[in-house]
This record gives structure tokens, C-alpha cells and sequence, in this order.
């Protein structure tokens, strides 16, 4: 898969070395918000950081979207939310 991803990449003109690559998309992070509303109900906010220069020419090169996904919201009775799966897993 590294191999792949890599000469993907040297075809767009990006010959940087795999550690590089990994760093560089790891400025990218997502945010999860927890807070709990007087109806006892547990509100979570998820979203993706606006990704910097260089990860954007990485997704552009490799034709991904610049955001894994967009904004995602849930709300559920307080305490349930703490065992569950996040949604981009």
C-alpha cells in the first residue's frame, strides 16, 4: 500500500520520503466535542480540521477529498455515547 500510495504521488511530482508524508498528513486532526444539555441527553460534534497547504496537495495528487468527512452531530441519553465506535472507523 505504501508503495502504491508513493508512486502515485512521484507521478504528480511529490518524491517525498514515506515518514515525510505521514507527518506532513498528520497536521490534519479531528475534533470530537462532548457536552451534556439540561434534557440529560450527551451532544457530540465531530469534524475534521481545515487540512494546511501541503496535506491539500497530497489529496489532490491522490484525488481524495481535502476533509475525510464533513460535520457530524449526534445526540443520545448522557452516559451512552462513551463506549461507542467513532463513524469514520
Amino acid at each position: 500500500m505504501v508503495n502504491t500510495i508513493r508512486h502515485q504521488l512521484k507521478q504528480k511530482g511529490i518524491n517525498n520520503e514515506w515518514s515525510d508524508i505521514v507527518r506532513i498528513m498528520n497536521t490534519q486532526k479531528i475534533v470530537t466535542t462532548t457536552m451534556d444539555n439540561e434534557y440529560e441527553q450527551q451532544i457530540v460534534i465531530r469534524q475534521c480540521s481545515e487540512p494546511t497547504e501541503p496535506v491539500r496537495k497530497i489529496y489532490t495528487a491522490l484525488q481524495y477529498k481535502p476533509k475525510p468527512f464533513t460535520r457530524k452531530k449526534s445526540v443520545a441519553p448522557a452516559g451512552s455515547q462513551k463506549n461507542r465506535k467513532p463513524d469514520y472507523a
